[in-house]
């Protein structure tokens, strides 16, 4: 039991190191490959930061509800999962297959699904209005590995003028030994 908790922070520290190192080489690079969610992300990040608006949030973890309301949030962490649903990276540049609908309101809906199994972003869908305008970027993530499974899907939700109006994450884990944890959050941002 004890190898099996040295082997997990060992994986746990690794995962989190080369993560960080992927995300520095895609910020450095301007050439889009596939949807750039990076740079929604971090566009929203400073204009929240600047407005600082407050936030309505819902959490649900294992059947337990939870309201929060405030004004002083981290919006570089509390996004930070939709940047790991990025997928303008070098290496996914031909893991997506791209589809557009044109809707009769003249707005648009464009999907990238995974091409092949070994991607962890298996769809990123962005919508935006007549205008280019984005109204909503959605995404689902799948991780499985031999220590644990997740299950994710999120949303951006903008106003016009592509301001943040709301978010959401739902997802399942399943980890070796503590079966599975469901949770949802939800959050309404109030200017």
């Amino acid at each position: 039991m004890k190898l099996f908790v040295q082997i997990t922070i060992i994986y746990f520290t690794l995962n989190s190191l080369f993560s960080c190192a992927q995300l520095d080489k895609i910020q450095d690079t301007e050439e889009v490959y596939n949807f750039d969610l990076t740079s929604v992300v971090d566009s929203a990040v400073k204009d929240l930061s600047k407005r600082a608006p407050s936030v309505e949030k819902k959490v649900f973890y294992d059947g337990v509800e939870n309201t929060v309301a405030s004004s002083e949030i981290n919006w570089e962490e509390e996004l930070e999962v939709f940047e790991d649903a990025d997928i303008n990276k070098p290496i996914l540049k031909n893991s997506y297959e791209k589809s557009t609908l044109n809707k009769s309101d003249g707005s648009t809906l464009t999907r990238f699904e995974a091409s092949g199994p070994r991607e962890l972003v298996r769809w990123v869908e962005v919508e935006k209005n007549s205008d280019g305008e984005l109204l909503k970027i959605a995404f689902k993530m799948l991780t499985d590995n031999s220590l644990y499974a997740t299950e994710k899907e999120g949303q951006l939700v903008f106003s016009e003028g592509q301001k943040l109006k709301s978010y959401a994450i739902q997802g399942i884990q399943t980890i070796v030994f503590l079966g599975d944890k469901h949770y949802t959050v939800e959050g309404n941002l109030v200017y």
